[in-house]
């Protein structure tokens, strides 16, 4: 019997070899898996040397991320989900648009696809989660975009649909809180308050799976709220410390 984490995750992994654009290197981080996830990784690692494969102990998705952007070596950095799909060109064409435009960050959209029908009818409305209703042509400061992006509801926190320079995320010490959920908000909302150049495009260029037990389908509104209060409390503190107030979930 096929198991389909294993059959996502090589899946994700092959949606990134083949892309048009081959200059970068994969960090993959096993975050205390317990199925054949981690014999998967090696055995890519053995054949590509492009890949790099760590393996760590149950820190947490924000943890990982930050670990893996200490080590990253490339100009930019771009964060994925091990059950989604890149689309063919995509890493050419945010490379592309960040080189020519100079840019500190760049925000994109993406589409859904659905393990199955059931949750296609549970979970309809991430079928436009990650496609904005208003365009944003020019290249702007973060604090510009932000504020467009609450004025039409085009605000998509997810880090799998941005790219950033890995020395603006360095220099402004931008990291992902280590929280169990919701971690994507501070992130992308320290991104905003600090870049000087974004921009966004709207090319859907990632295909986000939705599937039973992730984090986008289970119920855990007791430890959302959790994560919730540490995200405001953190945002209230550097709004002050700014002497700037700002409206900082972005859901």
């Amino acid at each position: 019997m096929i198991n389909r984490a294993l059959a996502d995750l090589e899946h994700t992994i092959r949606s990134i070899l083949d892309q048009t654009f081959q200059d970068f290197e994969l960090i993959c981080l096993d975050d205390g898996s317990t199925d054949n996830t981690l014999s998967v990784l090696r055995e890519y690692e053995k054949h590509y040397n492009n890949i790099c494969v760590v393996a760590n102990s149950n820190h947490g998705q924000g943890w990982e991320r930050n670990y893996g952007m200490r080590i990253a070596r490339g100009k930019y950095v771009y964060y994925m989900d091990s059950d989604d799909v890149m689309g063919h060109n995509c890493l050419e064409r945010i490379y592309s648009c960040a080189e020519i435009n100079r840019l500190d960050m760049l925000f994109f959209e993406g589409t859904t696809f659905f393990d199955s029908p059931e949750l296609e009818d549970r979970f309809s409305q991430y079928k436009t989660a990650y496609d904005r209703k208003e365009a944003f042509p020019l290249v702007y400061t973060g604090e510009e975009l932000y504020i467009k992006f609450r004025k039409s509801g085009g605000t998509i926190v997810s880090p799998c649909m941005q790219l950033a320079r890995r020395q603006f995320l360095q220099e402004y010490r931008v990291t992902f809180p280590e929280i169990s959920m919701l971690e994507d908000n501070l992130y992308t909302f320290d991104s905003l308050r600090y870049a000087k150049r974004v921009k966004c495009i709207p090319d859907a260029l990632y295909n986000r799976r939705i599937r039973a037990g992730s984090t986008m389908t289970e119920n855990r509104k007791i430890e959302e709220m959790r994560c919730l209060s540490v995200i405001i409390k953190k945002c209230c503190k550097q709004s002050l410390s700014t002497k700037r107030i700002h409206l900082c979930f972005m859901p």
